[in-house]
């Protein structure tokens, strides 16, 4: 990064830098080679200033939530990744309606549902990572999406800000509001009163069965391929027998075929062989094309 920029950087922004952490040490897979450079903001401002900065320098940026939907190839990642988790990390409960920061977590937010008897996104508990990332991904499970509930965010830009109301929100399967070039800062979520102890049975219940489905033990990025329409991307894999290929470090869980798993030292061109196995043997054998739903920066 030329050093001037990061001189300008340094000098105008309130926040602060790391340079050159492993992505291995930021990555729920724990693969990855060295961030550039990564910017916490102090607030909002701080932000959209880092924000007109960047895009007026010509650097590459992206967010970075919590790591968890993400495969960084080992020469690491060039520009700058925006970490929102001190600056967007606040969360507000009124009422039946929750505004929270995109840096919080995704089990925090539950765990404020919980104590305020707000029930909605039950199915959602044990899901990694942050808000942001759960409602650019359109995280789910269990039928229930968290963009159900999603009412308004707020979104920060080169342009500036700008807030968007349920009507605005154009969201799919794994598919979030967010267009590109832009970071989520807020989300409000509308939810439904009920009783504390009920939901915290729900949320338990929950957990337990994703324990017992997936090999949570091991580094991965949770779910590697979206659901085809009317299939399930675990079992497509699990028939055409890749349950338990190694590549590397890297395997195809023998518990869910959906989670590729870094049993130590896994490579990124390790996890991508297996991924290429895997679509290659599913399109030629069952005539469905998988879609990675993970992140790959590379």
């Amino acid at each position: 990064m030329r050093e001037t920029l990061l001189e300008e950087l340094k000098g105008r922004l309130k926040g602060s830098f790391l340079q050159g952490v492993p992505m291995s040490r930021l990555t729920s897979f724990r693969i990855g080679g060295e961030a550039e450079l990564i910017f916490r903001p102090r607030d909002e401002e701080d932000l959209l200033e880092a924000l007109e900065i960047l895009e007026r320098q010509g650097v590459p940026w992206r967010p970075l939530g919590g790591g968890t939907n993400l495969l960084v190839a080992d020469e690491g990642v060039k520009g700058v990744l925006l970490d929102l988790r001190r600056a967007a990390s606040f969360l507000e409960v009124e009422g039946s309606r929750v505004r929270v920061g995109a840096g919080a977590s995704l089990a925090g937010l539950l765990l404020a549902c919980i104590e305020g008897g707000l029930s909605g996104l039950e199915p959602l508990a044990g899901i990694p990572g942050t808000v942001g990332g759960a409602v650019k991904g359109n995280a789910g499970s269990g039928g229930v999406e968290i963009g159900n509930s999603l009412r308004a965010i707020t979104v920060l830009s080169p342009r500036g800000k700008e807030e968007r109301g349920a009507e605005d929100l154009p969201l799919s399967y794994r598919q979030g509001p967010l267009a590109s070039g832009e970071v989520l800062w807020e989300a409000v979520f509308q939810l439904e009163e009920g009783e504390t102890e009920e939901i915290r049975a729900k949320v338990e219940g929950f957990l337990e069965e994703r324990k017992r489905r997936q090999p949570l033990g091991l580094p991965s990025a949770g779910c590697i391929f979206k659901n085809p329409p009317g299939l399930y991307a675990g079992k497509l894999i699990e028939e055409v027998g890749l349950k338990g290929l190694r590549r590397g470090g890297a395997m195809i869980s023998e518990l869910h075929a959906n989670f590729i798993v870094n049993l130590g030292g896994a490579t990124f061109g390790d996890v991508m062989g297996l991924i290429e196995t895997a679509k290659e043997r599913v399109l030629r054998e069952q005539g469905v094309e998988l879609e990675l739903e993970i992140e790959v920066w590379a």
